[in-house]
């Protein structure tokens, strides 16, 4: 059903569109108010996808793609509850736009149009959130070893490194910040 509803012609997500429910047929299925439920038939689907890639030798760009779209097009449904950090690891991926082709093929083929209006809002609004947040994090680039030492007197090791893991997960989910808020996180986390 979502293959014969996809406008798109190309290939690799026609592909995607068909394989990322796979796994659905290896999983045990449950209920959930009354729809059927697969758990975990997306991580399976990317086994299924393994084996026709290896089988039909499809070369990785092709199977790279599809695997991913299978491993994560049940995320797209929790876009709007993902950390916005979490949201643009997926939206930044370069194989987003397969991913993102792939949810609304899936989403396409259930009869609920407010489900269909629900998942191209959910990704509407995570791509406007990662598109701020990717730039916003000019200023991640200000948390250089270099920076961070000559703010705070640290030298080189584990200190530094962990002052700077821990203030660029800061400035991801504070993307607002100005340049001073970096220096002041940086600051009080060291």
């Amino acid at each position: 059903a979502a293959v014969s509803r996809s406008p798109w012609t190309d290939p690799i997500v026609n592909l995607g569109i068909l394989c990322h429910d796979l796994g659905k047929g290896s999983v045990e299925t449950g209920e959930n108010n009354g729809y059927p439920t697969y758990k975990g038939h997306d991580e399976a689907a990317v086994q299924h996808v393994r084996d026709i890639a290896q089988r039909y030798h499809l070369p990785k760009k092709v199977s790279i793609p599809i695997a991913y779209a299978a491993a994560n097009h049940m995320k797209v449904l929790h876009l709007d509850d993902m950390r916005t950090a979490k949201a643009a690891k997926l939206v930044n991926s370069p194989h987003w736009e397969i991913l993102k082709q792939v949810s609304y093929a899936d989403e396409n083929c259930r009869g609920d149009a407010s489900i269909r209006s629900s998942s191209a809002e959910r990704i509407i609004g995570a791509e406007a959130r990662v598109k701020v947040l990717n730039e916003k994090l000019a200023l991640k680039s200000a948390i250089s070893g270099h920076k961070v030492m000559e703010w705070t007197g640290l030298k080189q090791g584990a200190e530094l490194g962990r002052v700077i893991k821990e203030a660029s997960e800061w400035v991801v989910e504070n993307p607002d910040s100005s340049e001073e808020d970096v220096y002041n996180i940086v600051v009080a986390i060291a």
